[in-house]
């Protein structure tokens, strides 16, 4: 593991403007799977670290106040089905010894406008709560290290995130209760408003929507409703949702509010935030969603013309075969992958009309920045996947969908960019993967490794050993398994194998149980006083053999 170790000065210089970054780049992080880990099938390739990692430690609050809890912030857009493990993290107060978190959750990840503070590789914000009796404030000394035991947290490229020590963590006054911004941001909806104050609200103190006037350019927007989003952290989020969505980039977007007793108390100061006059929205209604009403061969894309950066990793562009609306929503990935294979940078929803037949399809076409491209992989090895269903290499003719979806292009970019084009009938969520690699071990009894099985020629011996989950069907290479003839001479001779089955049960199994596949190798009788060399080639490339003499 590296270790890495931000600066004080770095620290404090970014903490504020970071804090307030959450609110330009907000995207809602999906929950983890059921337990709250990465399953088997969310696993990327080991052993590859992300070049960015945590960039602060610190905290909003007052004098007096007593946290149970720090915020984390990485320089990374951080993949949400790798969730932090709380004893990773241990914070030292004052002296040793460290304490080792009890809780850790990503409350944040994004990259909209994230170049403004940040430059172009996004941020995660995480929570890693305390140990009960356990608060830092003003005044102390904190030190925080994060030691991965397994589980790292990733990017989108499904880099590991490396160890981090004695990163140092400060507490800050926000110097008053009051507005600090709010935002309108696509990435997080173009219906939502985002006001930022400076302190947490007490809980019941949350102001109705009517007390809010928001105001679209010369036209007044019904504000529907209020909710505060983390008031578990040191600042207060209000989301206020808009009957209409802002949908103009050059918008300006004015937020009044009206105060009134009770309402919107601070948590740490008991201060009534006052009526606040008309405060300017920050409007980014970015590419990353998009709508509208197409004709045949009309294109709707996200694409703004740069082609894909790391803020902006994934652009999609669709040509509809038929007429009717159309819409593409990039966001967070949240569908599961299938076996065997992994999910990175983002997931794209595309909605259009079905087209006539796989003859005139639509096409879609997906631009993928090299910054969420796993080392090793290219526009060859990485797939496309439809609602989580890998999709073909086109069989037909150019510019038919045969089979319906299939990718009929693969090109390499400039700068390791990647462009993948599919033909597709119909439309849904589209993914893109790659081809984890399998983690073998075996083989198991009755087969021994290192030495000549000792076989009656003509019997089925079952093969078993384990790829580190259940990888799905098609293990094996095209013409895989196989064996070869090999000399006798020189072999250790090994164990006879006594398992056998019976000559009608061929094929390959799964045993979810024992986490064991088993293939079925039918031996032939002519193999009588020969030894035989079988080979299984993985579709990942890897190669496991055994040896056997056969009587």
């Amino acid at each position: 593991m590296s270790r890495s170790v931000p600066s004080r000065a770095l620290i404090t210089r970014r903490l504020f403007a970071a804090l307030v970054a959450v609110l330009l780049a907000f995207i809602p992080v999906p929950a983890p799977g059921p337990g709250g880990v990465a399953s088997a099938n969310a696993a990327g390739p080991p052993g590859v670290e992300m070049t960015e990692g945590i960039t602060f430690v610190g905290e909003f609050a007052v004098e007096g106040v007593e946290l149970d809890h720090l915020v984390v912030a990485w320089d990374e857009v951080l993949d949400p089905r790798f969730p932090p493990q709380a004893d990773d993290f241990s914070v030292t107060i004052n002296e040793p010894p460290a304490h080792t978190a009890i809780g850790a959750e990503i409350l944040y990840a994004g990259v909209a406008t994230n170049e403004f503070f940040f430059g172009d590789d996004g941020v995660t914000f995480m929570r890693v709560d305390l140990p009960v009796g356990v608060t830092v404030g003003f005044g102390d000394s904190i030190h925080v290290d994060y030691e991965p035991d397994g589980a790292a947290v990733r990017d989108l490229a499904l880099n590991e995130a490396p160890a981090f020590f004695d990163v140092p963590a400060e507490i800050f006054d926000a110097g008053g209760f009051s507005p600090l911004v709010a935002v309108v941001d696509s990435y997080h909806g173009a219906d939502k408003v985002v006001l930022v104050l400076s302190d947490p609200i007490e809980p019941d103190s949350l102001p109705d929507a009517s007390q809010f006037t928001v105001t679209v350019g010369v036209t007044e927007v019904l504000v529907e409703s209020v909710a505060d989003l983390y008031p578990e952290t040191g600042l207060a989020f209000l989301e206020l949702t808009l009957e209409t969505p802002v949908t103009d980039p050059e918008s300006v977007v004015l937020v009044e509010y009206t105060s009134l007793p009770g309402t919107l108390i601070s948590a740490y100061r008991g201060e009534t935030l006052a009526t606040q006059p008309e405060m300017q929205a920050v409007v980014v209604i970015s590419t990353n969603a998009t709508a509208d009403t197409l004709d045949p061969g009309d294109t709707l894309s996200t694409a703004s013309g740069a082609g894909p950066t790391p803020g902006d990793p994934l652009e999609t562009t669709v040509t509809a075969a038929a007429p009717g609306d159309a819409s593409i929503t990039e966001g967070s990935v949240d569908e599961p992958s299938p076996p065997g294979y992994g999910f990175f940078g983002h997931q794209v929803v595309v909605e259009l009309p079905d087209a006539p037949s796989p003859a005139t399809p639509n096409v879609l076409t997906f631009g993928i920045d090299a910054s969420v491209v796993p080392p090793g992989q290219n526009a060859t090895t990485v797939q496309v996947f439809r609602d989580g269903v890998l999709v073909p290499n086109c069989t037909g003719a150019p510019g038919v969908a045969e089979p319906t979806p299939c990718v009929s292009e693969r090109a390499a970019l400039g700068g390791g960019d990647i462009s993948l084009t599919v033909l597709t009938v119909q439309a849904s969520t589209w993914n893109v993967g790659l081809l984890l690699p399998f983690e073998f071990d075996g083989f198991f009894a009755p087969v021994d490794n290192g030495m000549a099985n000792i076989v009656k020629a003509g019997r089925a011996i079952p093969v078993k050993f384990s790829l580190g989950g259940d990888r799905g069907p098609d293990i094996f290479a095209d013409g895989s398994p196989y064996s070869r003839s090999l000399t006798c001479s020189g072999l250790e001779d090994g164990d006879v194998v006594e398992e056998t089955v019976t000559g009608g049960q061929s094929g390959l199994h799964y045993d979810a149980g024992t986490d064991t596949y088993t293939y079925v190798w039918k031996t032939n009788r002519a193999w009588t006083d020969t030894c035989r060399r079988l080979v299984l080639e993985f579709a990942d490339g890897t190669t496991a053999t055994a040896v056997f003499s056969f009587q």
